[in-house]
């Protein structure tokens, strides 16, 4: 916090254009890195914040539909899984129990699976 606080204080800028942190877009800076501050310093106002991201996290839309034919099958003890790796980084997992609970009935003839 005193790090990125004196870095956009603007006592601590200089008055140059070549600045990268002078004018407004430093204190905007600075307001911002002690509204933080102020939000995470409080257990209330954190928790809040807390909670209104992981909020927006569990709101997230999906961006693409995923078909079976593009995710890697698995067979395991508890049966078949699918993989689909997300661009995020993270990976989408679905057992073939639970297609069949939603309706999808899945056919297998040797390594192929519909």
């Amino acid at each position: 916090y005193r790090s990125a606080l004196l870095q956009s204080h603007p006592d601590k800028l200089f008055n140059s254009i070549d600045t990268p942190n002078s004018g407004k877009d430093g204190e905007d800076r600075f307001v911002k890195v002690q509204q933080a501050w102020e939000t995470l310093s409080d257990s209330r106002s954190r928790a809040l914040y807390d909670s209104e991201l992981q909020s927006l996290r569990s709101d997230e839309l999906f961006t693409e539909d995923v078909i079976l034919e593009d995710m890697t099958a698995e067979d395991t003890e508890e049966g078949l899984e699918f993989y689909y790796q997300c661009r995020c980084g993270d990976s989408f997992l679905i057992s073939g129990s639970e297609l069949e609970e939603i309706g999808c009935k899945l056919h297998r003839e040797g390594d192929e699976i519909s």
